[in-house]
């Protein structure tokens, strides 16, 4: 199996449908599953839903994880031990599929803090909206990856070093 690469500087919905070209040469229309992993931007979701109508949508384990993360950032102090302490619970449910449980746990948060209370409202509107996308056991099971390292790896090194190469200049056209 080889792997390709699609990448640009083009608009969303132009870029969409490059991917889909590449994933239609591929085989993605003889393909038993197909899954769109993604950040969490509507424009994501629907692009798949235009290209990918039946295709499974996983929110990146990351971006599910880093709304904890900052939560415990600001409850604790960045750097501050306590903040793995605070988040390992919630990732665990994370991990588990446990998206409610995780949005019952923010309710429960008291803080005095306008920015931590903005923090925690905005980050349950997230899980709530994304839950759905969020079963993250479930697609473990099924094979499915819930992380997007194998791309951003894939951008840091086969993109980024070119890009920044020394003597390397660019610019769009």
């Amino acid at each position: 199996e080889t792997t390709t690469y699609v990448g640009s500087f083009e608009e969303s919905h132009v870029f969409m449908k490059r991917l889909y070209a590449e994933s239609y040469k591929r085989g993605v229309d003889k393909a038993e599953k197909v899954a769109v992993l993604g950040d969490g931007a509507q424009w994501i979701w629907n692009e798949a839903d235009t290209h990918y109508p039946s295709a499974q949508h996983i929110l990146d384990y990351y971006h599910g994880a880093e709304r904890i993360w900052a939560i415990g950032a600001l409850l604790y102090g960045e750097g501050d031990p306590a903040v793995k302490r605070f988040t390992k619970p919630y990732t665990t449910c994370l991990k588990k599929s446990q998206v409610e449980t995780i949005i019952g746990k923010l309710k429960r948060i008291k803080s005095k803090s306008k920015k931590t209370k903005e923090t925690i409202g905005k980050a349950i509107v997230y899980y709530q909206n994304n839950k759905d996308k969020m079963r993250y056991a479930t697609y473990k099971r099924k094979g499915y990856f819930i992380g997007s390292g194998v791309v951003e790896s894939t951008c840091k090194h086969l993109i980024a070093e070119r890009l920044k190469g020394s003597g390397m200049r660019w610019r769009l056209n």
